[in-house]
Parts: C-alpha cells; structure tokens; sequence
C-alpha cells in the first residue's frame, strides 16, 4: 500500500501538495489522540507572536480535533490534491514551496501589522489559506475554467477565486482585521499576472508581457495537455498491469 501511494504521488507530480496534506493527516490524528493540547502552540496569535515565533509559520498545520476538522480536512485535501497540484506543477516544486513559505509567513506578518495599529488581538489557523491562494492563482491565470463548486455547482475559476478571498475576508476575527488578513491575497493576484515589481510569476525578472492571458486559449492548452499527461499515465498503468496479468496467466499454464 505504501508502495502504491508513493508511485501515486510520483505520477501526480505535486509532492509538495502531498506533503502538506500528510502533515494534516498527522496534526489532525495526533490532536484527536491527544486531545489538541499542543494546537496552541501551533496557532499565530498576535500577542504570542514575540514569544513563540515558530507560529509565523506553523499555523496552516493546525487542524481541530472533531468532526468539524475532520470534514475541512477532507475538503481541504481534495482542493490542495487538485487546484494546488495544477499550481505546483505548473511553478515547479521549488518554486511552489517558496511560494507557499512566504505567502504563509506574509499572513502573519500582514495580521500582526493591524494588530499593532489597531490594538486589538488576532490569530490565525488551518491550512485554507494556503488553499486560497492556490484558489487565486488558479482563477487569476485560467479565469474561464469551470470546477464543481460545494462538487455540485459548475462554476468558472474566475468566481471561486473571489469567493474564497470573500471567505478569508469575512471569516477574519476580529472584523477589523478582515483587509490585513486578505492583502496578502491581493499580493498572489499580482503575482499571478506577473505584475509583482521586479519579479515574475514563477521567478526571475519582471518579462516584458505578462504571462496573464484575458483569453482561454492559454486556459485550454494548459489543459489539454494536462489531461494528455493523464492519459498517458492511465495508459501506462493498462499495459503494466495487463502485462502482470499475462505473467500470471503464464504461471499458471506452466503449473
């Protein structure tokens, strides 16, 4: 079973992604074993933050230790295997762990700049915002694509993108917090289209053009050679086990 899982993540070519939804799984097992007494620990708070500057970056790990966490943690995974894997392999692994360490570490930075302003007190937790700006990327650079909103609704990138900035937005406690904590998604956006200063989407210097098209037609080659990708690992597989199968066969003719 290890085995197959490890030849899976190898074919879906987003290890990084994997990772990241293992180490859920782990966070989420170990807190319901016992008890979530270490999740504080993990969680960006505002008022800890000089004290436990770990948290900066561990946060996304946090995962609740009931039914709740366990539903976000299956929907969660989905999303990063899928929306995050296309980003992944599209960045390159490197890249794309850059990405999300620094998209990470800029939350609780943004946070904790307007808690300082504005005196209050905030926190932040889970892995969903590492799976919007995944979101954001996505819908920035291939806005005309459809998903399966809730796996029900068909639904252009364009839209989950903004629902999930939304979703960031107004679930930031406290309220006045909500535009620090979403800037840093406005930042993904620029990068998406390649109009960071200085830097490019994926790396390196600021091109000339930007990579961002209004079309489709960069949309529909990006997946079609995507699926073709997919298709030619699916058939792999068919003939490998096809010819597993024919080794079989013969075995039991030689008994």
């Amino acid at each position: 079973m290890i085995n197959d899982l490890r030849h899976r993540v190898r074919q879906h070519g987003a290890p990084v992604c994997a990772l990241l939804i293992g180490a859920w799984v782990v966070s989420f097992l170990a807190a319901w074993f016992t008890g979530g007494g270490f999740l504080p620990h993990l969680t960006f708070m505002t008022g800890d933050a000089g004290s436990e500057p770990w948290t900066f970056l561990s946060y996304p790990l946090v995962v609740p230790p009931d039914v709740n966490g366990f539903i976000s943690l299956i929907f969660l995974g989905f999303w990063m295997w899928n929306i995050g894997g296309l980003v992944e392999r599209e960045l390159g692994s490197a890249r794309f762990g850059i990405f999300v360490a620094v998209f990470t570490l800029a939350c609780s930075i943004s946070l904790l700049i307007g808690a300082t302003l504005l005196s209050r007190f905030g926190f932040l937790y889970g892995g969903w915002f590492i799976a919007s700006a995944c979101t954001v990327v996505w819908g920035t650079r291939y806005p005309n694509q459809q998903a399966m909103f809730m796996l029900l609704l068909p639904i252009q990138a364009r839209w989950l993108a903004i629902i999930s900035v939304a979703l960031v937005f107004f679930g930031t406690e406290p309220k006045e917090l909500a535009p620090f904590a979403a800037f840093p998604l406005l930042a993904v956006h620029v990068y998406a289209r390649g109009r960071f200063p200085g830097l490019s989407y994926g790396g390196g210097t600021t091109a000339a053009s930007s990579p961002y098209k209004k079309d489709s037609a960069g949309d529909k080659r990006y997946f079609e050679e995507v699926r073709r990708r997919e298709q030619e690992r699916a058939e792999r597989e068919r003939l490998r086990k096809l010819f597993e199968s024919s080794l079989s066969d013969e075995k039991d003719d030689d008994r």
